[in-house]
């Protein structure tokens, strides 16, 4: 109330010309209150541990380094930011390990890039070490102070070419989901290169020019610079 006047719910305040100071009235019932506890309490940042911070923001986790298997956990984050392998490997690869090397290779990766999208801080890829080097005995080259440290080309070469065996391609349905097809590879599917190869002979141009076609999974590029940083102009020449 003001002054005596009731104001309803719709009533216009700029139409009352309130002045400062002025005194309203609030005229209601006191009934009881009833305060519904939050199933899920309000967590703020400062109070958060770093595992859950990691969870909030989803950012990426790292691998712990077991020993200069730097290059390998290099090679798995970078098979990691590819999406559709994972929806193959989700669609086609067993959890569960059996009799096949390579399988079980690829059932390792499978479990590791599944953990590391749900964790929230670095695990370390023990499972995946100990098959890579029972697969691929040469990243088990050890000399008087541990394990070798090798080179993560040769890594990624090894992986994708056991992936390319056992991870069968994918195939758009009718409504757009994604369904695991076995007459495909994945790896010739979504990281194969067609190379056309041209070869003649400039000394006879009647000789006839062969032409072969191939499928690759590496893009070599050599650096006529000699520097690493120029790569991307030395690809466009």
């Amino acid at each position: 109330m003001i002054k005596g006047k009731l104001l309803k719910d719709d009533t216009d305040l700029s139409t009352l010309a309130l002045k400062d100071g002025q005194i309203l009235t609030m005229l209601g019932n006191a009934g009881q209150v009833t305060f519904v506890t939050p199933e899920k309490q309000t967590l703020f940042v400062e109070d958060m541990t770093d595992e859950q911070i990691t969870k909030a923001l989803k950012l990426p986790v790292g691998l712990t380094n077991l020993g200069n298997t730097c290059y390998m956990n290099a090679t798995i984050q970078c098979l990691r930011v590819i999406p559709e392998l994972q929806q193959a490997m989700q669609l086609s690869t067993p959890g569960s390990f059996g009799n096949n090397p390579n399988a079980n290779l690829s059932s390792s990766l499978k479990n590791l890039l599944h953990d590391l999208d749900n964790a929230g801080d670095s695990l370390p890829p023990i499972v995946f070490l100990n098959l890579l080097r029972s697969v691929h005995p040469q990243f088990a080259e050890r000399n008087n102070m541990g394990y070798m440290q090798q080179d993560a080309e040769e890594c990624w070469g090894q992986i994708v070419h056991t992936l390319r065996d056992s991870v069968p391609g994918l195939s758009v349905e009718a409504d757009g989901s994604l369904k695991s097809n076995s007459d495909r590879k994945f790896i010739d599917q979504y990281m194969g290169i067609e190379i056309s190869s041209t070869l003649s002979c400039d000394e006879s141009p009647s000789e006839q020019v062969t032409v072969s076609t191939e499928i690759s999974n590496k893009l070599q590029v050599p650096i006529g610079s000699g520097v690493s940083t120029y790569m991307y102009s030395d690809i466009q020449n």
